[in-house]
This record gives C-alpha cells, structure tokens and sequence, in this order.
C-alpha cells in the first residue's frame, strides 16, 4: 500500500495572517514538520486570522497572550491540548519579533504527538484522559526511536520497542503499551507520516508464562529411591511404604499424610483417600507389592502388617 494523500493540499487563509502564510511554511519546514502537518496548522492558522479579524486585531499586534485566548474556548469545547499552542509559535514570532521569545518552535515530535491527541479525542472520541495516557506512550516511543523521527521509523524499531517495554514493566501495563502504539502507528500511516502501516509490527502481549506439566520420574530413579529406604528399620518400613502408595496411586502428599488405620481395608485391598475437610473423595486399590510392605508398630509383639499407619500416626510420620 503506497503512502496516503490528503485531499487537501492547500489551505486558504484570509484575515490579517494571509500575507505571512508562506513563511510560515517555510518556518515549519526547517522545524522538520511533514506536509500533512502543516496543512493541519495551517488550518488552525485559518482559524486564527479570522478570529483577529473578528475581532479587529492587526498581523502587528498579534502577542503569545492573544494566542491563548483563542485557543482557550477552543479547548473547553474539544479536550485539553485539542489545539496546538507550539504549532502557532513560529507565526507570532513572524508578524511580531517583538512579542517575546515565548516557546521555542515545536519540533517534528512536539507536532506529531500534538495531532495525535487531537485525532484520539476528535475523531476517536476517546476520554481525555485515556487520550493522554495514549499520547504519553506514543511520546516516549519516539523520545527512544531512531534521530531521524517518525519518517525513518521501521519494524525493527517497534518490535525493539515492545521488547524493551515487556522487559521494563507488569503484562498488563505492556499490553496497554501495544494498544497505544498500535493506534498511533495507524494514525501516522493516515497522516502519511511513514510509508508503510507498521502497527502489525506491535506484536500482542498474552501474558502466557511458559510452563510444562510436572514430569514424573523415570522408573531407573524410582527404583532407587525405594532401595534407598533401610527396611530394617521401622522408619525405613514406613518410608518404603508411603513411597509405593505415592508411586502406585499417585496420592497427593497431603492425602498420604492424612490417613490413618480406619481407612485402610486389607480384605478388599482398599485405602481411603479423604480429600479437604476430611471428606470422603474416593477410594483406591492396594497393589499387592503395597500390600506386603508392613510397617510395624512399636512394642506391638504380633507385628502384625498394618501398611501405611501405625496405632499412633504422631508417632508414624515422626510429630
């Protein structure tokens, strides 16, 4: 897609100002301003001359104090900064050396950014201050884009700069990020401020964090986790014992610890599995290796094979 023309490629200015339109132009140019954009100004410099001729105000008499006053009514009407003040600078500063030195002539930027917060608040009719969070973020991309401004932009120096902005601040920050960039790239590709659209360039954030499914052990480390239990040892027995129902039934930790002699069915080769506040949540089946791992009671002489628990579970998991 070729770049956009506007329509308009002459602005008329009647009133007082019409004679110095020229070289205001000429001023706008050396300040680096793009064609589209000073047709924009030239607009608001229309506006302005015939304000003064309204109200009866010579080219000579035009002062930094007349300008706010025009634009004052103008902003109550369409949004704080609808109008550019910088953009009028350099025509008081022609008609009237003598009016002060006021602001300095706004910059390629400072008149980019200014258009771009007119067209959100007039055209995209979004909230003032959504429109000056929007403007902010289009400010610092191009405070760190390239020297050469918004012409000489590509799609390296977008997605360079959501980079740096995913690195620098929270998911939800750099998503709003995008939002603003996306938008002011497409208003410059309008405005026929770069070649190209490059707003695809502003890639989305999703948040996404890149994790995988716990991974279960091989079964070489298994093995060997379970030969490093002593099983001549009461302690050894009952670590044997809750590793094979950890590996067989794939209990969670929580639900291992929570059982005690009451949920436990030899006949059947049942175990109980008591979920949160001690709630009955389903019940497994004791392999037969799980089964034949007893652990022994203390001081109990029938060392009869009670698998998981002990007569004392305190004592069982070591509390």
């Amino acid at each position: 897609m070729g770049r956009p023309s506007s329509k308009v490629t002459k602005v008329v200015v009647s009133g007082p100002l019409a004679p110095f339109t020229d070289a205001y132009n000429v001023r706008l140019e050396q300040a680096g301003y793009r064609p589209l954009t000073i047709v924009n100004e030239l607009r608001q410099v229309a506006h302005l001359s015939r304000w003064m001729e309204t109200g009866g105000l010579g080219a000579a008499e035009l002062t930094f104090d007349h300008v706010e006053e025009f634009l004052e009514p103008r902003r109550a009407g369409k949004g704080h900064r609808a109008c550019s003040f910088q953009g009028l600078v350099p025509m008081v500063q022609i008609v009237n050396p003598g009016a002060g030195p006021g602001s300095p002539v706004g910059s390629g930027v400072d008149a980019v950014v200014d258009g771009f917060h007119r067209y959100l608040l007039q055209e995209r009719g979004l909230a003032g201050c959504t429109a000056g969070a929007y403007v902010s973020r289009a400010r610092r991309f191009l405070d760190d884009g390239p020297v050469g401004g918004v012409g000489v932009l590509g799609s390296g120096d977008v997605i360079g700069a959501v980079r740096a902005e995913v690195e620098r601040v929270s998911v939800g920050s750099a998503q709003f990020y995008v939002a603003a960039l996306r938008a002011f790239l497409r208003y410059v590709f309008v405005e026929g401020l770069t070649d190209t659209d490059l707003s695809g360039a502003a890639l989305a954030v999703t948040g996404r964090r890149r994790t995988s499914l716990p991974r279960g052990i091989s079964g070489a480390d298994a093995a060997a986790l379970l030969r490093s239990c002593d099983r001549r040892r009461l302690i050894g027995r009952r670590d044997h014992a809750v590793l094979l129902v950890l590996l067989r039934l794939g209990l969670r930790a929580g639900e291992v610890a929570s059982l005690t002699l009451d949920d436990l069915d030899w006949r059947t080769a049942e175990v109980v599995v008591r979920g949160k506040g001690a709630a009955r949540t389903g019940c497994r089946y004791l392999s037969t290796s799980a089964k034949q791992s007893p652990v022994t009671c203390g001081g109990d002489a029938r060392k009869q094979p009670i698998g998981l628990c002990s007569c004392e579970r305190s004592r069982l998991w070591g509390r």
